[in-house]
């Protein structure tokens, strides 16, 4: 039997989403139809779909759901939050501004802003090993000894957790490292056990950066909110950048805050809707995720 699914195509500096509302309509998707979405060639195209649900606590109002290109469940997205706050008041969800989200990795305030900004309350950096989490070390530090065979790295870098884990490495020139080869590396159980975001950062002052990350079930995408939040939480933990800093992407830039350790950590950027439509699907093709 033949089932209608609308959606909203929409980006972030780049970073591009496909949209669903779950609110209002009555679906469930395979891994299989997801990584069909996500097809460049052969579907819409993402790095990321979203799925607006109704709210799972009394103190949400509403709960995000976020899937990679590859149909692996992601916990996190920064990009994709301020996204999602944009199609919920462009589609009549919520007339508010100020939205609780739930996700997998815990609450988001989301605040919408003049110019298609928005603002999302990330959270507050987790550092231990096994919050993050990675098989690296038991020890808790901010800087670590990374080696691959084969592959030159820097001497040093940062892992962390913004509610998904994320490697951070700083390097001379952007334009030269080896973002695919060594983000496809780091994508090994026995260091990360569900991956790792993994980030090249060129600093250009302490209150700016350049930034390009390959992202775990996606690869390089030209923006990555949660990978900015984390460059930044690194520079500011090792006294090399300031506590608001520029983060410049291809497409685009990002502001990124944190006040403190025992604070959140603030995103703030643009989003755009490119176009909306609706694709069918038969019966066999999808099953509860």
């Amino acid at each position: 039997m033949a089932h209608l699914i609308k959606f909203t195509k929409m980006h972030g500096l780049g970073n591009d989403f496909v949209v669903l509302d779950k609110i209002t309509q009555n679906f469930v998707l395979s891994s299989k139809l997801i990584t069909s979405i996500a097809d460049r060639r052969l579907g819409i195209g993402c790095d990321q779909l979203l799925i607006a649900e109704p709210p799972t606590e009394p103190d949400m109002d509403f709960f995000l759901r976020i899937y990679n290109q590859d149909g692996t469940e992601a916990s996190q997205c920064g990009n994709g939050a301020r996204c999602f706050a944009r199609f919920i008041q462009d589609t009549g969800l919520s007339p508010n501004t100020t939205l609780q989200v739930g996700t997998l990795s815990g609450l988001l305030k989301l605040t919408l802003l003049a110019d298609n900004q928005v603002s999302v309350t990330m959270g507050i950096p987790q550092f231990s090993p096994k919050s993050i989490p990675t098989l690296l070390t038991p020890k808790q530090d901010f800087e670590y000894e990374l080696t691959l065979e084969g592959i030159a790295l820097p001497k040093r870098c940062h892992i962390l957790s913004m509610g998904n884990p994320h490697c951070v490495m700083t390097v001379a020139n952007i334009n030269t490292a080896e973002v695919d080869l060594i983000g496809r590396q780091l994508q090994n159980p026995a260091l990360f056990p569900e991956g790792v975001n993994v980030s090249f950062v060129q600093p250009m002052a302490k209150n700016h950066i350049l930034l390009r990350t390959f992202e775990r079930g996606v690869g390089e995408t030209p923006s990555c909110g949660s990978a900015a939040c984390a460059a930044v939480v690194a520079g500011i933990s090792t006294h090399a950048l300031s506590k608001e800093v520029k983060v410049s992407l291809p497409h685009g830039s990002l502001s990124v805050k944190w006040p403190s350790p025992e604070a959140p950590v603030e995103l703030i950027g643009t989003t755009e809707s490119v176009y909306q439509g609706h694709f069918v699907t038969v019966r066999n093709e999808y099953e509860p995720y």
